[in-house]
């Protein structure tokens, strides 16, 4: 018989799940940065962290950021601004603003300029944000479009030759297992079929297609598409000053974020599990816990001096159990949020009644499912409480009353949540204790 504890009527519930306490202050972590310095890009190898600076080259941790080192980029007229970074093994790549492609290695301090393909000229060798997927590199720049190496940045084409790319100011990239996304700063062309957002296969494209639908200001497209994130179920499109936009069908249709054009120019975002953070222009860091439908502000501890705020909040890296973020007052890190969101149902969501039994258990649960949504496949995601991904399972709702078979595999005891999706949306979350 069941126990009447593990069964929850989901009509108008919000129940906010409980942990242990956690400082959710961001702590300043800058020590051996040159005073005053801005940071514009952070990423990883392993546990070693790299920070990319404003005129001061790159800086790379031992210890978590507690103490940085520098790495002794250089450069014979002046150090550009290391806009973003991206690692392939143990090779890093500095995105410059003025000098296109460093790279160097894990344990070296020697970097050297992998440009070949990179013409010079205004805006060739402005390279705004670089990315690693797999073995290939691409490279956003603000006057050549999209550059592609698949040789450790030795050689580089322009993608496509941008066919397709109506704005060669490309500004923001990001990519998921399929698709690679572009941001341009969309100017110099007639309103309103100018650049924004754009969309390529990663296996089999021959072209870039523009992605616009939804990402508007009074009608017409907005002016540029400032930072982009993605993974296989969302994307995120930050704006020049309209806001966080999501798309759940791979951009062909973006959903502004109630509130958040109220925060100025959005330069970096990041998905960590459940939650999804910004950084702003002015306006510092705003945190969502919800899949990224909703955002508050999160700027306690980014003070520093009688600054109170960064100017600019540029990148984030997540190293476990910490997010870091790259501002204009140097490097800050706080802990993930354990919680990683709300077990909530709306009342409209189809959802009659979820039932997980035995919970806890210690070899295999059952999810059983009361419902009036239509059939169709749906995905359990099974994450720790830091958000980070343990395991997934594909079912199928069937009718009225569906049930899942949940096996615990390799995973140790302790308290995780389970997440329903749907169709690319979350339909519940709930919490599940193996013993």
């Amino acid at each position: 018989m069941q126990n009447p504890k593990f069964h929850i009527t989901l009509r108008y519930l919000l129940l906010l799940l409980t942990f242990p306490s956690y400082s959710q202050s961001w702590i300043r972590c800058s020590i051996g940065l040159p005073p005053d310095t801005a940071v514009a890009s952070l990423t990883k190898i392993g546990d070693v962290l790299f920070a990319g600076t404003d005129h001061a080259g790159v800086y790379k941790s031992l210890d978590g950021g507690n103490s940085w080192i520098n790495t002794h980029l250089d450069d014979p007229i002046r150090i550009p601004l290391v806009k973003s970074m991206a690692t392939i093994d143990t090779f890093v790549f500095a995105g410059q603003t003025n000098n296109g492609v460093a790279r160097t290695t894990l344990n070296g301090n020697d970097w050297i300029l992998v440009n070949n393909g990179i013409p010079k000229g205004p805006g060739y060798r402005a390279i705004f944000e670089i990315l690693s997927v797999g073995d290939v590199l691409y490279a956003a720049s603000n006057g050549g479009g999209v550059y592609t190496s698949p040789d450790m940045g030795e050689h580089w084409t322009v993608l496509y030759d941008n066919a397709g790319l109506n704005d060669p100011h490309a500004l923001s990239l990001a990519a998921n297992s399929e698709y690679l996304f572009c941001g341009t700063a969309g100017t110099n062309y007639t309103m309103p079929d100018t650049g924004v957002a754009f969309i390529t296969s990663l296996t089999n494209g021959n072209s870039w297609s523009l992605i616009n639908n939804g990402l508007e200001r009074n009608g017409a497209h907005l002016e540029a598409t400032t930072a982009l994130a993605a993974n296989d179920e969302v994307i995120y499109a930050g704006t020049d000053d309209v806001g966080i936009h999501r798309s759940t069908d791979n951009g062909l249709t973006w959903m502004r974020i109630p509130g958040t054009d109220q925060n100025g120019d959005i330069w970096a975002i990041k998905i960590a599990g459940f939650q999804v953070y910004y950084g702003t222009s002015y306006h510092g860091i705003f945190t969502s816990d919800d899949f990224g439908l909703s955002y508050h502000v999160n700027n306690a501890g980014l003070n520093y001096g009688n600054i109170s705020i960064p100017d600019l909040v540029d990148d984030f890296v997540v190293s476990e159990p910490y997010i870091y973020a790259a501002t204009s007052t140097g490097v800050y890190k706080q802990l993930l949020n354990p919680t990683s969101g709300v077990e909530e149902q709306a009342a409209t969501s189809g959802l009659l009644n979820v039932v997980v039994f035995p919970n806890p258990f210690s070899t295999e649960t059952n999810i059983s499912i009361t419902t009036e949504l239509d059939p169709g496949p749906v995905q359990i995601l099974i994450t720790d409480i830091f958000g980070r991904e343990a395991r997934k399972f594909n079912g199928n709702i069937e009718g009225h009353f569906s049930c899942i078979k949940i096996e615990r595999g390799d995973l140790g005891s302790g308290i995780y949540m389970y997440s329903i999706v749907k169709k690319h949306t979350l339909v519940y979350n709930g919490k599940l204790i193996i013993e």
